[in-house]
């Protein structure tokens, strides 16, 4: 008997971008298949950290459940974990749910009162999921800039290097 893996994580590279696809397979997961799903995430972003260029991350929970404080705690403590990744190689994130499911409605409510570091778009179907990443690919440089206001010709180039390694 197989195990049925709560998420499915994907890396794959389209029109020149290396994206983090995780897909939610049931509504919620078992003990074990939590700890599976941490450990794939983890495993995932580690290999990100030695690759050059830049990354999508789109999250497909439209099969998603309830999950526990403790499994969201979890959760945000691992992204936590790889901030500094995060915030170096990540272009934006897609979440890829239901419109008007209990979901949608509760990260709205969020985005009401958070502000992400990195631009995040809940959409309605896998093609805007890439064309919200594709489109948010440019402004990276620029961010890069406003945020340090003025970079040295040494760190421009290090910028335009990972740019320019996304876009290969």
């Amino acid at each position: 008997m197989s195990l049925e893996e709560f998420v499915t994580i994907q890396k794959f590279k389209k029109d020149n971008i290396t994206f983090f696809h995780l897909v939610v397979n049931k509504d919620v997961p078992t003990s074990l298949q939590w700890r599976m799903t941490i450990d794939d995430i983890r495993e995932n972003l580690d290999s990100i950290k030695t690759e050059n260029g830049l990354f999508g991350f789109i999250m497909d929970v439209r099969k998603i459940g309830i999950i526990s404080l403790s499994q969201i705690q979890e959760f945000v403590k691992l992204l936590e974990n790889y901030g500094p990744l995060l915030e170096d190689k990540l272009i934006a994130t897609s979440v890829y749910t239901n419109s008007g499911s209990i979901i949608d409605v509760l990260f709205a409510i969020v985005k009401r009162f958070y502000k992400t570091k990195k631009p995040l778009k809940f959409v309605y179907s896998l093609d805007d999921a890439f064309a919200f990443i594709d489109q948010n690919k440019h402004h990276i440089v620029k961010d890069k800039v406003d945020e340090n206001n003025k970079l040295l010709p040494s760190e421009l180039s290090e910028i335009d290097m990972m740019i320019e390694n996304s876009l290969r």
